[in-house]
């Protein structure tokens, strides 16, 4: 368990490494949209695996 941060506003060691690992998750995330072909290659695999998440809940998937 992380030790507390003994002044207020300072973020534990564990804060503030995950702050910094969803910051690279977001800048990352920015990237990625504003490259068409990259986005478009998330959201087919996406697709993909809802297709495959569906049938394994033995839900039939409605085409989009």
């Amino acid at each position: 368990m992380a030790k507390k941060s003994r002044i207020v506003g300072i973020p534990t060691t564990e804060h503030k490494w995950q702050a910094e690992s969803d910051l690279r998750t977001l800048m990352e995330a920015t990237e990625i949209k504003r490259d068409k072909r990259r986005f478009g290659a998330a959201q087919k695999l996406a697709k993909d695996r809802l297709a495959d998440i569906a049938k394994v809940a033995g839900e039939p998937r409605t085409g989009d």
